[in-house]
């Protein structure tokens, strides 16, 4: 290479040069002042072009960021960008807890709907009234005055002193200029809260003993209940299925929780990639049925089970589980919606549920024989023995009555 380099500077006149002349400065020679004004215009024009592309590279950089962060909580286009499940299981915090609730309401907002959400700690609306007010005037600014806030704060103290849990719940102000303002409120669970204390919350009381690996973590346990909340329940106005639910429909507390419930079952199997959240949650509810009181989630216990049959079927095919996986928010919603339309119970189906499930209640306490169970009971009775194999552990039998805890 070096002799290739010396043939080539003989070329242009330079014979004389060896290689040790070769790493020597040429010698200065001078030059007319056109060829020193062009030299300088050159360079002028090079460090204006370089400073213009780093400015332009910049501008860009910012905008890339940005229009990433936007996707990732606004658009939604990828199964990527549906992920909140945070990547450590740290949500003992507060703070994580708080920047959980945050992320959830950016990704309610995103949708769109006719009422916006604002999330809130349950615990600090319990300790401190007055900071559920100047949470609200942040929110809605000045289009809600000091008296209709302090009317709402009371209003969602109320909420939590009355709820178990979570609980989301609609409010409504006027503003200044007459125009009418309606909003969700979800009361979630607080950032400190232990998984026994959450899952005691869903499954009542219980003398028996959750199976270690059954117990979801932390993180996804808090997201079941914001997707539940916030996405099942603070959505139902803008809902197609309960748009076709009369307001005094019998049935309709019962499927506006199995709508919720749904909801966070179809949410958490995108997060997860398979339908192991699904099937707990449905095991969660239906021991709930049995262990704890009775409420809205009652007689809803078999639809709980064909979805997750139908979410199980998804995500067996490759195909239809590609599509799931890259669903968006809306996209999920709808999703839900119609496969509730295809499974919603009458109002005689969930009587003859609820029938079914006060038989074994009857028989597990002696009150009732195996013989007089009907078909829909055994069933029943053959889903809760599964619920319990999968998530608990029975007890050693004593003669003293087991100790009420989780």
């Amino acid at each position: 290479m070096i002799s290739l380099a010396l043939k080539g500077l003989r070329e242009k006149g330079f014979a004389d040069m060896t290689d040790q002349k070769l790493h020597q400065p040429l010698p200065r020679r001078d030059m007319s002042p056109d060829v020193v004004r062009f030299r300088q215009s050159m360079v002028t024009v090079f460090l204006g072009a370089g400073l213009l592309y780093a400015m332009i590279s910049n501008i860009y950089r910012v905008a890339i960021e940005a229009r990433q962060e936007k996707d990732s909580f606004h658009k939604n286009k990828t199964a990527s960008a549906t992920r909140i499940l945070p990547e450590r299981d740290d949500l003992g915090a507060t703070e994580s807890a708080a920047r959980l609730r945050q992320a959830f309401m950016r990704r309610h907002e995103a949708l769109g709907l006719s009422r916006p959400l604002v999330i809130l700690d349950g615990n600090r609306v319990l300790e401190d009234p007055d900071s559920v007010v100047q949470t609200l005037k942040d929110r809605f600014g000045n289009t809600l005055v000091d008296e209709a806030a302090q009317e709402l704060a009371s209003g969602v103290t109320q909420m939590a002193m009355e709820g178990n849990g979570s609980v989301a719940g609609g409010y409504g102000f006027e503003t200044p200029d007459g125009r009418a303002v309606e909003f969700y409120v979800v009361l979630d669970m607080p950032g400190t809260t232990l998984v026994s204390e959450g899952l005691t919350t869903i499954l009542g009381t219980s003398g028996w003993r959750l199976r270690p690996e059954t117990v979801p973590s932390r993180a996804e346990m808090a997201c079941m209940v914001l997707w539940h909340e916030c996405f099942g329940h603070c959505t139902e106005e803008d809902s197609i299925f309960m748009a076709r639910v009369p307001r005094d429909d019998p049935g309709l507390p019962f499927l506006r929780e199995l709508r919720a419930d749904a909801m966070g079952m179809a949410a958490m199997v995108r997060e997860a990639g398979h339908d192991g959240p699904a099937r707990r949650m449905c095991d969660m509810r239906t021991l709930s049925a049995f262990h704890g009181e009775i409420d809205e989630n009652y007689a809803t216990i078999a639809q709980r089970s064909q979805i997750v049959a139908r979410l199980g079927a998804v995500m067996a095919d490759p195909a239809r589980r590609t599509a799931f996986m890259s669903l968006d928010d809306r996209g999920l919603l709808q999703f839900v919606d119609m496969m509730l339309a295809e499974i919603v119970p009458s109002v005689p189906e969930l009587e003859n549920s609820i029938w079914s499930l006060d038989d074994v209640r009857r028989f597990r306490s002696g009150e009732l024989s195996l013989e007089a169970l009907s078909p829909n009971g055994r069933n029943v009775l053959a889903g809760l023995d599964g619920a319990e194999k999968r998530l608990l552990v029975k007890p050693a039998p004593c003669s003293c009555k087991p100790a009420l805890k989780m």
